[in-house]
Parts: structure tokens; sequence; C-alpha cells
């Protein structure tokens, strides 16, 4: 399985209805039939954590709006991400989004993963 995933970071004056058609473009890309499992949340996670790892969270560095779906193969994720679909939701990402990432990976268990894998 392949899983692609868009991590949004809103503009902070960005516009509820400006959200609202984002949100109605992306139904037609969302009924994709390559497309399985597709899903949109708001990341509830934003606040700062105090602890003892060496790391930090920045405020700056969280998404609000995470898009997600999976599929059988690659062949199916190029064709959905060369359909016409995108465009519409993809050109209100600039109205919307601050900053956004793309991640596309394929998806295996923990127990089929080697360290050869990442290298």
């Amino acid at each position: 399985m392949f899983r692609h995933i868009v991590l949004i970071k809103l503009k902070p004056d960005a516009q509820e209805s400006d959200i609202s058609t984002f949100l109605s473009k992306l139904k037609p890309i969302s009924e994709d039939p390559n497309a399985h499992n597709y899903l949109l949340g708001k990341n509830f996670y934003t606040s700062l954590v105090e602890s003892d790892n060496t790391s930090t969270l920045q405020a700056s560095d969280s998404w609000d709006m995470i898009i997600s779906c999976q599929f059988k193969d690659a062949q199916g994720l190029k064709a959905y991400m060369d359909s016409p679909e995108h465009a519409p939701p993809g050109a209100l990402l600039s109205v919307i989004a601050e900053n956004f990432l793309i991640l596309q990976y394929e998806e295996l268990l923990l127990s089929q993963q080697t360290a050869k894998n990442f290298i």
C-alpha cells in the first residue's frame, strides 16, 4: 500500500469561507476510485509540551490540517496525482495555506522493515 499525506499550516488570516471552499473542492478528488480511506483531520496537538526530550516543538512547527489517503499501488497514486481534479483544491492552497508539506511513501509493517530500506 502507498500513503499520500498533505500537512497544511493555515495562514493566520485564513477566512472561514475560503477554507469551506477548499473543503468543497476536495470532495471530487476524495472520490477518486484509486484513493482509499480518504481522511481529513484537524490537528488537536498544537501546544508546546514540557519534556526531557532534547527536541523542542515550536508553535510554528505544528500543522493545522491533515489530509491522508491510501493507494493499492504506485500506478493508482500516479493516476490520482495526475487527475485534473487536483487543480481546484491545489489552487486554493495558496489562498489558505502559509505552508504545506506533501509526503508519499510505501507502507510496510514494522516487521517487514530493515535499515536497508532507508539507506
